[in-house]
């Protein structure tokens, strides 16, 4: 019996599981980056007007640059959202080779309280699929030196 982890060659697509789950779990952290970040913007722009209705006086005009922060932060939180439903697709195409359960789970990821599920079962799964072939899995998935081991 060896000590050493099976050689990474059993399935031809841990880099690409390797690869797509690091994606996936940066979206999310970028989502709850801009999240955040809308959220203390529009806070900011409520509060200026709860000051000026207790002053009875006329709200300001809201900051041109506080108006882009939210623009930007809404299209940003569009784009890396767009972005973590290819990468479910993916990522499940290569976990389980079915395009059917790929474009299924795709198209779960638009539910709102369904995509959460939808990302803990792929990400578990794509896990315990790297962890089977002797692969690293930190916290934000697989380092860059191990996917190159990879291939």
């Amino acid at each position: 019996m060896s000590r050493f982890p099976p050689p990474f060659n059993r399935n031809p697509h841990l880099r690409e599981i390797a690869l797509y789950q690091r994606r996936l779990i940066l979206c999310v952290l970028a989502q709850i980056v801009l999240y955040i970040t809308l959220l203390v913007s529009g806070m900011s722009l409520g509060a200026a007007e709860a000051a000026a209705q207790a002053n009875n006086t006329v709200p300001p005009d809201a900051s041109p640059l506080l108006a882009v922060v939210v623009l930007t932060s809404a299209l940003g939180m569009l784009a890396v959202g767009l972005f973590a439903l290819i990468q479910v697709y993916k990522l499940a195409l290569a976990i389980w080779q079915s395009t059917g359960l790929a474009v299924l789970l795709a198209v779960l990821m638009l539910a709102p309280c369904i995509s959460l599920i939808v990302l803990l079962v792929i990400s578990a799964r794509a896990t315990s699929t790297l962890r089977a072939a002797g692969v690293n899995v930190g916290f934000l998935g697989v380092s860059a030196a191990e996917r190159a081991r990879l291939g």
